[in-house]
């Protein structure tokens, strides 16, 4: 078997037990590819979207419409880290029924080519939810990556007005 071959190998016999294909690069070779770098990038303009957004309404409704090409106007993601890995993502917000959670749906693809390998992320769906901290007016994110490559975070706020409270 080639050297390809065998990282090829490696890399989808890991993926089966949930470790990213570029998980497992970055962890192999010491360097994050970018694949992980336009990743973080893109969590860290939504983090800056949704905590200005509440910052100026101190509610969640309505529900910011928030695109890449929304966090590039802004100036949050990199439109050159972007163009270098186009994720494929949709995005959907929505309440959890009987609960104090927003819950940030974010479905992505990707793929990315590192030394004639092509590493495709094992899982395709990103369920994020935020919780944000009124009394200091920040956004908490908290990563847990699971079998299935999910990352979660939580975000609270009064279910009785729709918005945080007011803590002066």
């Amino acid at each position: 078997m080639t050297l390809q071959g065998s990282i090829l190998a490696s890399a989808l016999a890991l993926s089966f037990v949930g470790v990213s294909t570029t998980m497992w690069y970055s962890l192999t070779h010491g360097k994050k590819t970018q694949l992980e770098a336009s990743h973080e990038a893109l969590n860290q303009g939504m983090q800056q979207a949704l905590t200005e957004h509440v910052h100026a309404s101190r509610c969640i409704d309505p529900l910011p419409d928030i695109t890449p090409q929304y966090l590039i106007e802004k100036g949050w993601l990199s439109s050159s880290v972007w163009a270098k890995t186009p994720w494929q993502v949709a995005l959907q917000w929505e309440r959890v029924p009987q609960s104090d959670f927003v819950v940030l749906s974010m479905t992505y693809t990707a793929t990315d080519e590192i030394e004639g390998v092509t590493l495709r992320e094992a899982a395709a769906d990103t369920v994020q939810q935020w919780r944000y901290h009124p009394a200091t007016w920040s956004l908490s994110v908290q990563n847990m990556v699971s079998v299935t490559d999910t990352e979660w975070a939580m975000m609270d706020f009064d279910m009785e007005s729709g918005c945080y409270a007011s803590y002066d």
